[in-house]
């Protein structure tokens, strides 16, 4: 997994809670390791650090050093199994996650946006604009190369991980 170091002399912060168990002390550790200030974080009794119910990863996760490019990577593998769940008017649905084998995700984020959008545009319901529509698949498909741009897959590559699950 490629990652890149921010300048040594910047400050890194987050607030956040973890649970209060041995996932939470290794990310907590982590973290300090990486140089990120952990004082405004909360460790919480109640709620295991393992039963998110919400991922979001953001460019900047892999990007503060390889131990946090790491830990991202451990995270999205747990989650994809869960798909994404959307929330409209005409209710809620859970739209699966497609495995791959990542190398580097950036630009999977805006990738995912970019087919979602599209696909919207072209009239797409939402759950088909997820999944048929290709977001989740073009999004699984950037992370198996190098780099923002030239992973980027075209609308052929996504549909074909989609009709060989028919």
């Amino acid at each position: 997994m490629r990652s890149s170091r921010p300048l040594a002399k910047v400050r890194t912060a987050c607030v956040t809670r973890l649970g209060n168990d041995a996932f939470g002390d290794r990310l907590m550790a982590l973290w300090r390791a990486e140089g990120v200030a952990t004082d405004a974080w909360t460790r919480d009794l109640r709620a295991p650090t393992r039963s998110a119910k919400f991922l979001h990863v953001s460019g900047i996760s892999q990007a503060i050093g390889t131990g946090a490019s790491d830990t991202a990577f451990a995270a999205i593998a747990m989650a994809q199994p869960a798909g994404v769940r959307i929330a409209t008017a005409q209710g809620r649905s859970l739209v699966p996650g497609r495995v791959v084998d990542p190398v580097d995700a950036t630009g999977a984020g805006d990738c995912f946006a970019g087919a979602l959008l599209a696909r919207l545009a072209a009239d797409d319901a939402m759950p088909a604009a997820l999944d048929c529509a290709n977001a989740n698949v073009a999004a699984a498909l950037t992370t198996t190369g190098d780099g923002a741009v030239a992973p980027n897959p075209r609308p052929a590559a996504v549909r074909a991980p989609m009709a060989a699950a028919d």
